[in-house]
């Protein structure tokens, strides 16, 4: 600019504030000449004023933006104002015509609605979560409530189980000392019964000792061989005579046997060197024997190798060195042979190698084949797969085909479909519907007007009326409250009361009497509840206790089960049943009867046999048939044979009583476990199944109780519910009453001041105006919810119509989806018939990859045959060759062995030891101890006879002398029972002396009954004291949750906290409904008066005759809504249409300077500046001259209003010359450029 690079300007505006402060506004800017463009660049913005009190000027710095909001506030307008009608630029003059939402934002601005209803959106949204936080804080409280109450309850439920099970331990106290007293007797009673055992167990074992010993008696006395009547101190002589005997029997015995002992010593010796002697000359005879015997065999051993081998003749016998040359050919032989077999062996594994070759290419050619055979079966594989893979891929051509067709079906259906519905919405004609509705609302709206400026002249003489008839509103309201309240709880007044109360007065009294009732039964039932839970858990300890005492019992069955067993399996070696005890018993009792039967038998065959001996010698004939015998030698044999069977029957005897003694031992082990089994069977048989069967009884009673329990606790929630239930009608039926009192306070107040009213005064009321203004109101709210449905109706035909299309167009797609997938298919169906011809061509290699292998099988495998047979061949060979070898090495080295022992035999010196005389000498000698041992062996003989002579003394001796210790030890047996006898007399006259052990018994269960009985009371009140203390500690655990801390304290709060903020919510809705009333009477007044404004404006402007008047509609966009739709609309001869579209542009630029004029009339009345850019734009001489006229009379009449100024811009000197006169103004600014074309402004003066 002007040639240089930077150039600064600055604009300033001055202006008087709305508070008459004059102000200065300056903006400075910068343009900067860049290489390739030009840059704009605003530097500051400044306000200058001056300080009243010390008049120096005051510079403040701003940004741009802060300057665009403190000018606006500082001329007392707001931004849209200042920016749409004090300054208008001419290209945006036209506003106020301009399309729909451009015209509805500028008056939103200009009435600043936006602000306005954002704060109404805001209060409302405040009350919404004030009234959603006010339920919230209801159920909060509600939950308070029902934690205080049940608190309150838990409390009282403490204190009535303290108080009960204080009761109880009372009643325990006195229980106890009978329950001890009880327990002295049964003490008392079971040391009797435990003595009275204890004599019974003394009685039994000195019966069982008496048995024995009678048993052992009895036995003792069938042992003896004759029962002796001599004394016993005879006896006892005799006894120790014969012991002397005997020991001197078998002194004689010891030396007899030593004697013997040495006879056989020297026999051994002497039999061991005839031995030695035998064995020396054997042994001499035995070397020249084998020497022989080794030359044969080595003659022909060599003559069999000649023969097998054909190395030549031989003459036998062979001297030493034909034998030895014989042996060198043979060896040599041998040597060949080897060389033979090793040639052979070479040669076999030069052949295998060979043929293996061979094998080894005929496998290499196989492998080959079959290598190519499996490449193509991988890839038939993989062909297959990929035939699968496609099969599972495409689908069904002809199921494609039908839903494409189905596709394009619906599709040219739904296009049908979207022609009729636009048919439709053309044939509904909306836009006339809501035309016509608009002028129906319109004429009411006019009633509406004047029907409230009626009603403010009547309002303002009615104040009596007023106060009435807010009485009368008060009074229909509680009224309606008071029958809402009825209506809303008679069904709980018919469950309740079983009847519907007529009248409200009483309904207080008849709650209150069904309260008193339902509460007596509810603490009835409660007690009830109470008895029942403690007899459940008397029920249950008393079960508890019988099943831990069962847990005993099969506890003590399964120990003696267990002791029975091992007893059981100690005695026979295997796991019995205690259930066989009793066989076992009798098996054992039978087999020892049997045994003694057996030893009483065979002891009376000895008794029997044994005098047969003496009979014998002293009467020489036979006892059993008196025969005499007719020679010694017979008797002697008759004599051997008793003592054979008496020594026979004696150890039969020895046999038998130790098998009777060891089965009564047994049966004496098995008898004492008797008492054990029997505790065992009554255990099984009596105690466990009384304590079952008692467990059962107890069961019973504890499900009757847990039954009765369940019945008496739905009982007590049934009437739990019916209390909660007429508690809650008692606060309904104390806002009953209330709101019963409030309506006859009411119609008290109504009835005075009814009287006070004169009726007369008018025929017209305030309340009459009031209901035909709310008759038509609600006509306005009908007809605009009609608009609101005609447009929601039109909405929803538009959303239905674009539905229809999306679902088109969607069908549409689907439908070329469906052409892509065919042709997909049939793509896919081409590529699968490849490869099914790639797979026939691969099939087809296959086969014959298949028929080259059959001959290279066969030929593998009959060279594989044919390797074997040669192996095998080659083996049987090397195995033949390797045999003869081997054989031939044995017997050339068995040959060369023999011939070593010849040599060695011929080399040593037993030729020497085999001369006569040393022969002969051994055969001497060998004869002599021979006749020493004969003679040795007599004296044996001698020795034994005497021996034998000696025993038999001594036997009979013995037998003497047992039969004298059986008679001592069977006098001693009669006198040991007859001790036991004695002890057990005394015993029994003890246990007679003590008492009857029934009558004992008897008292004891009777004692044992009622300690019983005394127990149960006592646990059961304990179980009852288990209970209480349970829910005690229970529920002051509950009590001690944070749920019922503090639970007045927070009920307090809570109540207080949602009281306060009902209060306040009331208050928002009250601020809501009165910033809401004022802001739409607000907006009616502005409109109004812009309108009103217009009209004159315009009918003193407009010269034409076809628009008697122009004006705003403000429309609401909805029923309750502040939102509004602006339109100008120019009325002629009644009729009404609008402006956009349908005027010229002169009429256009008309019309938005009358709304310009008319909007600043209204609004600004603190900033009194109108701008006018090129006004006559458009508009021709006549209009201009009326426009210039009515700016005229705008002047004249705010020629008296200070802050009053018109600034117009226009190059229209004649329209300047109109407005343009000196008692208006002196003087005017003329703009124009000089021929640098910079801007000059002069100051011209108006003349005339």
């Amino acid at each position: 600019v002007d040639g240089q690079t930077e150039t600064k300007g600055q604009i300033k505006l001055r202006f008087r504030t709305a508070s008459g402060k004059d102000v200065v506004c300056i903006r400075s800017f910068q343009l900067t000449q860049k290489a390739s463009k030009m840059e704009y660049k605003a530097i500051e913005s400044v306000l200058q004023t001056i300080n009243t009190h010390t008049g120096e000027k005051v510079c403040l710095s701003y940004r741009c933006a802060d300057m665009d909001r403190e000018v606006p506030a500082l001329m007392g307008v707001s931004k849209a104002i200042l920016e749409n009608v004090i300054f208008v630029h001419q290209d945006e003059a036209n506003w106020p015509l301009s399309e729909a939402s451009v015209l509805k934002k500028k008056f939103d601005d200009i009435f600043s609605a936006t602000r306005y209803t954002k704060a109404l959106d805001v209060i409302k949204k405040l009350h919404k979560d004030q009234t959603q936080e006010i339920k919230m804080q209801k159920l909060k409280l509600e939950n308070v409530q029902t934690l205080k109450d049940a608190a309150y309850k838990l409390q009282e439920t403490i204190d009535g189980d303290q108080q009960k099970t204080k009761q109880l331990q009372d009643l325990i106290a006195i229980l106890t000392p009978k329950i001890q007293a009880a327990q002295a007797k049964i003490n008392s009673l079971e040391g009797v019964l435990e003595e009275i055992r204890q004599l019974q167990k003394e009685i039994n074992f000195k019966d069982g000792v008496r048995t024995s010993v009678l048993k052992a008696k009895t036995e003792q006395y069938n042992a003896l061989e004759e029962e002796n009547e001599d004394s016993d101190e005879d006896l006892a002589e005799w006894q120790e005579k014969f012991h002397e005997r005997i020991a001197q029997s078998n002194k004689e015995i010891c030396d007899l046997q030593r004697s013997l002992d040495a006879a056989n010593t020297q026999y051994d010796t002497l039999s061991e060197l005839i031995a030695q002697a035998s064995t020396q000359v054997g042994k001499f005879e035995g070397e020249e024997n084998a020497h022989l015997q080794d030359k044969k065999q080595c003659d022909a051993l060599i003559q069999q190798l000649f023969d097998r081998y054909k190395l030549g003749n031989l003459v036998l016998p062979l001297d030493e060195q034909a034998t030895e040359r014989s042996i060198a050919r043979i060896t040599n032989r041998l040597e060949d042979l080897k060389q033979d077999h090793a040639k052979l062996t070479k040669f076999h594994e030069k052949e295998l190698a060979t043929f293996s070759k061979k094998l080894d290419d005929v496998n290499q050619k196989y492998s080959d084949a079959s290598g190519r055979k499996d490449g193509k079966i991988g890839q038939k594989r993989s062909i297959e797969k990929r035939i699968d893979e496609l099969r599972t891929t495409f689908r069904d051509t002809s199921t494609l085909e039908g839903e494409l067709r189905r596709s394009a079906e619906r599709a040219a259906s739904m296009d049908t479909e979207v022609k009729r519905m636009q048919r439709k919405m053309d044939d509904m004609n909306f836009d006339e519907l809501i035309s016509e509705e608009r002028k129906n609302k319109l004429g009411i709206e006019q009633k509406i007007r004047s029907l409230r400026l009626e009603k403010a002249n009547l309002d303002r003489d009615a104040d009596d009326r007023r106060s009435l008839k807010l009485k009368a509103d008060d009074l229909a309201s509680q009224q309606r409250n008071l029958k809402k309240l009825m209506e809303d709880n008679k069904d709980k007044f018919r469950l309740t009361l079983k009847t519907q109360p007529k009248d409200p007065k009483t309904v207080k009294s008849d709650v209150e009497l069904t309260f008193g009732n339902i509460s007596k039964a509810y603490d009835e039932l409660l007690d009830r509840s109470r008895d029942a839970d403690m007899r459940v858990a008397q029920a249950r300890a008393m079960l508890d206790d019988a099943k831990s005492t069962l847990a005993k019992q099969q506890e003590e069955k399964e120990a003696k089960r267990k002791l029975l067993i091992s007893r059981l399996y100690s005695l026979f070696q295997q796991d019995l049943n205690p259930s066989s005890y009793p066989s076992k018993l009798r098996e054992l009792s039978d087999a020892r009867d049997s045994s003694k039967r057996s030893h009483d038998m065979a002891d009376g065959m000895r008794r029997m046999f044994d005098p047969f001996e003496r009979i014998a010698r002293a009467t020489h004939a036979c006892p059993c048939c008196e025969r005499p015998f007719a020679t010694p030698e017979e008797e002697d044999e008759f004599v051997d044979k008793q003592r054979v069977k008496r020594s026979s029957t004696a150890q039969r005897l020895h046999e038998l009583a130790s098998l009777t003694s060891i089965a009564d031992n047994k049966f004496q082990q098995l008898d004492k476990l008797r008492p054990l089994f029997e505790e065992y069977q009554k255990l099984e048989s009596q105690g466990i199944s009384a304590t079952e069967k008692s467990i059962s009884d107890m069961t019973m009673e504890l499900e009757r109780s847990t039954e009765t329990q369940n019945d008496v606790s739905c009982l007590l929630a049934q009437s739990k519910a019916e209390l909660g239930l007429v508690t809650e009608l008692r606060i309904t039926a104390q806002s009953i009453e209330e709101a019963y009192t409030s309506v006859q306070n009411l119609e008290r107040e109504v009835r005075t001041l009814q009287n006070q009213l004169n009726p007369e005064s008018s025929l017209r009321s305030p309340d009459d105006v009031g209901e035909e203004l709310e008759k038509h109101e609600k006509q306005l709210e009908e007809l605009n919810r009609k608009l609101d449905r005609l447009k929601e109706e039109h909405d929803y035909m538009k959303d239905d119509l674009a539905n229809c299309k999306q679902r088109k167009h969607a069908e549409e797609m689907k439908k070329a989806d469906l052409e892509k997938k065919l042709e997909r298919n049939k793509a896919l169906k081409e590529e699968e018939a490849s490869l099914v011809k790639q797979m026939n061509q691969i099939d087809t290699e296959i086969q014959f990859e298949m028929e080259q292998l059959e001959p290279l099988a066969e030929e593998k495998e009959r060279h594989l045959k044919e390797f074997d047979q040669l192996k095998r061949k080659f083996r049987q060979e090397q195995d033949v060759s390797t045999q003869g070898v081997n054989d031939f090495d044995k017997e050339v080295h068995s040959l060369t062995n023999i011939w070593g022992k010849i040599k060695e035999y011929a080399c040593s010196s037993y030729v020497e030891r085999h001369k006569t005389h040393n022969v002969q000498t051994a055969k001497r000698r060998l004869s002599e101890l021979q006749a020493q041992k004969d003679e040795e062996e007599s004296k044996k003989s001698f020795c034994l006879a005497e021996v034998q002579r000696v025993n038999n003394v001594l036997a009979q001796q013995k037998v003497i002398e047992r039969n004298i210790a059986d008679n001592i030890k069977y006098r001693k047996l009669c006198a040991e029972e007859q001790k036991c006898i004695q002890e057990i007399k005394a015993l029994e006259e003890r246990m007679l002396a003590i008492g009857n052990t029934l009558d004992f018994e008897g008292e004891l269960k009777k004692a044992l009954k009622e300690k019983q009985h005394l127990m149960g009371e006592e646990s059961r009140h304990k179980g009852t004291i288990a209970v209480h203390e349970s829910n005690i500690a229970r529920n002051k655990a509950d009590l001690k949750q944070p749920q019922y801390k503090n639970i007045d304290k927070r009920y307090r709060a809570q109540l207080i906290q949602l009281k306060t903020m009902e209060m306040a919510n009331k208050d928002l809705d009250k601020y809501y409904n009165a910033l809401d009333r004022a802001l739409m009477r607000f907006h009616t007044m502005k409109m109004e008066e812009i309108n009103k404004i217009i009209k004159e404006l315009w009918q003193q402007t407009y010269r034409g005759q076809d628009i008697d008047f122009i004006e705003i509609r403000a429309d609401a966009e909805g029923t309750g809504t502040r939102s509004y739709s602006y339109r100008v609309v120019m009325r002629a001869g009644g009729a009404e249409l609008e402006m956009r579209g349908r005027c010229s542009a002169g009429q256009k630029v008309l019309a938005a300077l009358i709304i310009r004029l008319a909007l600043a009339e209204t609004f600004c009345l603190n900033c009194g500046i109108l701008t006018l850019d090129e006004p006559t734009t458009n508009l021709d001489a006549q209009n201009a001259e009326s426009f210039a006229a009515a700016l005229l009379r705008i002047m004249e009449e705010r020629r008296g209003q200070e802050n009053f100024q018109l600034i117009v811009i226009t190059h229209d000197e004649r329209f300047a010359q109109l407005i343009g006169q000196r008692q208006l103004t002196e003087k005017y600014y003329r703009v124009s450029k000089d021929e640098r074309q910079h801007s000059l402004i002069e100051v011209q003066e108006i003349f005339g």
